[in-house]
């Protein structure tokens, strides 16, 4: 079994965190307090969640290994949308619209990476 740490800003890590603990960190995303929260599968990874702002969040997978690929995941109803302001850490950037995704959809990839260790196949996940 894999042992996951969830921290969110500002908070003490949680070991071992449920779909519960990490639903109500996503819920705490604001772009402001809260700008980042992430959650590692230890010697697996580390899926991370910044912004907040507007209800708009960016997804990014950040492997152990450095030199592999970091995807982000997008909503690719969202393409062709613009850019939109996510805050990280109180510095405020611009990212392609399609990678600022709602919080449903981040709750999903959060909760699949939690139950099986792995990025969901069934999601969209490319270079941002």
């Amino acid at each position: 079994m894999s042992k996951f740490i969830l921290f969110l800003e500002n908070q003490e890590p949680i070991n071992n965190p449920t779909v519960e603990n990490i639903q109500s960190a996503l819920d705490k995303l604001d772009g402001e307090k809260y700008t980042m929260m992430e959650l590692t599968n230890v010697n697996n990874g580390t899926l991370m969640a910044i912004g907040g702002n507007g209800g708009k969040i960016m997804v990014t997978y950040i492997p152990d290994n450095f030199d592999d690929k970091s995807p982000s995941l997008r909503d690719t109803k969202l393409r062709n949308t613009g850019d939109c302001s996510l805050t990280f850490e109180g510095e405020t950037m611009e990212y392609p619209g399609e990678f600022c995704i709602a919080k449903d959809l981040a709750v999903k990839a959060f909760n699949s990476f939690l139950i099986s260790g792995k990025l969901d196949k069934e999601l969209d996940w490319a270079e941002a």
